[in-house]
């Protein structure tokens, strides 16, 4: 009897569909409860306590720059339209600003992209900002910001409207009380730059501009107007206490636009510039006139002008081209990029050259000639790499004649101090002096050098000779001119009476004989009693390098010559001497 086939079992279809239609379900659920969720944050953020919540937090925040915002009650809706009451605006050192009422009319989804009518993809979009009524007590004095923040935005800006109405100046900041009214609008989107400002500040202070910069309609407009008296408010704000004014406008279109720039320091010609537009391609040429703007050093080197001619593009907050600068003592040139946005400098390329060398060192009795500088900078602005190859032809001081002297290698600056590494050659040098000749072929000097803020130093700089060397130790202030140095020197020296280094008829003549002679008299003593001489506070008078190296040929001469062939040499492996270069008072002090 043949046994009845198994029942055929039936495909898992109707299973699988449950589970889908169960996953979908708990999706779907998940979903809601995420909006209601947000729903219900947002209903309890948009509310009092909600409101309330904001003002705290904002209050809380402690930038780097030290501004600080508080809010003393919020109307309206946060996501929109809205009052602020009893705003206090303050920096480290207090309250600045008081604005009693305050309106703000923005869009906050459109930050992060979730408001498309705002016709932004993701930036600050503010319809309007009316300040009513505030108080600014004095100038705000903010810390630096953080230096790697981007220059630029790189995020859309709509401003349709920031108004300040009957803005009290009181007397802290101008010295006279007075009501001012601005305003300022701010369009800055694919391609699209208006910036509009402008308003009645009082008194002789005058500020408006309107750059309206848009490629598709061809359209392309600049107009400045900037005056600012040393007593008035703008010079207040900004700092520079002189007479500023300054005027910039043109004609044309986007793919064609020339224009012109001036402005003046207390009616003195300070700058004058032409400007052209050509299809995004913009060029700059023109001279600047610092006069007392800028140091003696300086000015020497500009000489009454700065002539400038800069070429290249600027879009989306990179700008690439070509700049040349040339001043009375020197010519230069940089090519490459700067990316604003991200604060870095792109393989820019620099040369300069001193063409009057002899304006800069007017009567140090110091020649140069055939100075030469090539560089390559790359990096951020905080952390800059550069690559450098600096050398001179030729190098004189009296009959000290240095040929061929070149340093090359990479240096860096972050953003506070620049470190410079030094390797020092030269081809030839000559002193005249029978002593130093001999060993300074092959002579090299080596180690960092860092820059800040005006001071010069260096933990270690070493100096090698023939037969000798000396390790060196800066700490200089260049505002004062003043140079310490610490030299200890590898040589053997003896008991010497300085008496045939320090000649008073000499190039070294001391204006403290006196104390010279107690000095020199002291040294005599301890030799009389088998102790090592120990000299201080030597000054000496010295006008050029050419007198140090007298010095210092003299000095070798007398400690080499007894240390090594006296009858009464001192055994001593090294000696230490302070060294003072004194750049107003044109002297050095030496101490043992």
């Amino acid at each position: 009897m043949a046994s009845a086939p198994p029942p055929e079992s039936s495909p898992p279809r109707k299973s699988a569909l449950r589970r889908l239609i169960g996953w979908g379900r708990g999706l779907f659920l998940a979903g809601l409860l995420l909006v209601l969720a947000l729903g219900g944050a947002v209903v309890v953020l948009d509310s009092p306590l909600g409101h309330r919540f904001v003002a705290d937090r904002i209050a809380a925040l402690e930038p780097q720059s030290g501004l600080r915002l508080r809010i003393g009650r919020i109307e309206g809706t946060l996501f929109g339209a809205m009052s602020l009451h009893e705003v206090v605006l303050s920096d480290p050192q207090g309250r600045f600003m008081v604005v009693p009422e305050a309106t703000l009319d923005w869009r906050p989804l459109a930050w992060f992209g979730l408001d498309p009518r705002g016709g932004l993809l993701q930036g600050l979009d503010i319809r309007a900002l009316v300040l009513r009524r505030a108080t600014l007590l004095r100038a705000p004095k903010l810390n630096p910001g953080d230096p790697d923040a981007p220059i630029l935005p790189d995020y859309d800006i709509r401003i349709d409207r920031l108004v300040a109405e009957n803005l009290i100046i009181e007397r802290g900041v101008t010295g006279q009380r007075r009501r001012i009214d601005f305003a300022a609008r701010a369009d800055i989107r694919r391609g699209r730059a208006l910036v509009s400002l402008g308003g009645r500040l009082g008194g002789r202070d005058r500020l408006r501009l309107r750059l309206d910069s848009e490629p598709d309609r061809n359209r392309f407009a600049l107009d400045l107007i900037y005056n600012a008296p040393r007593d008035g408010l703008l010079a207040a704000l900004t700092g520079v206490k002189r007479d500023i004014a300054a005027r910039a406008g043109g004609k044309g279109t986007f793919q064609q636009w020339h224009g012109w720039g001036v402005a003046t320091d207390n009616a003195r010609k300070l700058a004058a510039f032409e400007l052209d537009n050509r299809a995004g391609r913009y060029r700059l040429a023109g001279q600047i006139f610092p006069g007392d703007f800028i140091g003696a050093a300086t000015r020497r080197a500009l000489g009454e002008r700065l002539s400038l001619v800069a070429e290249g593009t600027a879009a989306e907050g990179r700008i690439k081209g070509h700049v040349t600068a040339a001043g009375a003592a020197f010519a230069a040139t940089a090519e490459g990029a700067l990316d604003l946005v991200n604060n870095r400098a792109e393989a820019v390329k620099l040369r300069a050259a001193l063409t009057r060398p002899e304006l800069m060192l007017a009567g140090s009795g110091t020649e140069l000639a055939g100075v030469r500088l090539k560089a390559t900078v790359d990096g951020r602005f905080t952390a800059l790499a550069i690559i450098h190859d600096l050398s001179a032809a030729r190098l004189k001081s009296g009959s000290v004649v240095a040929e061929g002297l070149r340093t090359a290698g990479t240096a860096y600056w972050d953003g506070k101090r620049l470190r410079l590494p030094l390797a020092l050659t030269a081809a030839g040098v000559r002193t005249g002096q029978a002593m130093l000749d001999p060993r300074l072929p092959g002579a090299r000097l080596t180690g960092d050098l860092v820059l800040a803020g005006g001071k010069l130093a260096s933990d270690r700089l070493d100096l090698v000779l023939k037969g000798a060397s000396a390790r060196l130790a800066l700490d200089g202030d260049l505002a004062r001119l003043l140079v310490d140095v610490l030299a200890i020197c590898k040589l053997l020296f003896d008991d010497v009476d300085l008496r045939d280094v320090l000649e008073p008829a000499g190039p070294f003549a001391r204006p403290d004989a006196d104390d010279a002679a107690h000095d020199l008299g002291e040294a005599r003593r301890r030799r009389a009693g088998g102790q090592q001489a120990k000299f201080k506070n030597l000054l000496l008078a010295f006008g050029r390098l050419q007198d140090l190296v007298d010095l210092l040929a003299h000095a070798l001469d007398h400690c080499l010559g007894r240390a090594l062939g006296g009858h009464d040499p001192v055994p001593a492996d090294q000696v230490e001497c302070r060294i003072t270069l004194f750049g107003k008072g044109r002297g050095v002090r030496i101490e043992r």
